[in-house]
């Protein structure tokens, strides 16, 4: 919400055309925000919305290198559970999808493309990777929270 409200991202595109769609946005996220919060709060898996691409496919691409840009926005927190032995195996299908057609070859997960059932064992896996991030961050929150 701080890139949103800040209204700078890294192309500088960010425009509402007004305060009424701004506002309306805002609520739109949050009412997101809060559904998918209560789904996690419940251990009920929240499957990733997955946007087709420009190539008419369903990757979830896109959605894991949101994700991975939302990770990087508070890396000090994040680098916690991905460096915890327990739980940070829990980031690795969402770095595959991430990752999936990296400019540099060697940052790719698999040799060969993902055929589509590797592929939907790879976003089931990150949706139950999920839980398992809002398990532990739910365990933790004492940490955050601010002393204000």
């Amino acid at each position: 919400m701080p890139v949103i409200q800040s209204g700078k991202t890294a192309n500088d595109d960010l425009e509402f055309e007004d305060i009424d769609e701004a506002q309306r946005f805002s609520t739109l996220v949050t009412k997101h925000w809060n559904f998918v919060n209560s789904e996690l709060n419940q251990n009920i898996a929240y499957m990733p919305l997955i946007l087709e691409d420009e190539d008419g496919s369903f990757g979830g691409n896109d959605w894991a290198n949101g994700f991975i840009t939302g990770v990087n926005l508070r890396h000090d927190i994040w680098s916690e559970i991905i460096n915890d032995e327990e739980n940070g195996g829990s980031m690795v299908p969402i770095w595959a999808l991430a990752y999936e057609h990296h400019p540099d070859a060697r940052m790719r997960p698999f040799k060969d493309p993902i055929d589509d059932k590797k592929r939907d064992d790879l976003i089931i896996a990150a949706a139950a990777g999920v839980i398992r991030m809002h398990d532990y961050f739910m365990g933790h929150r004492e940490k955050y929270l601010s002393d204000d």
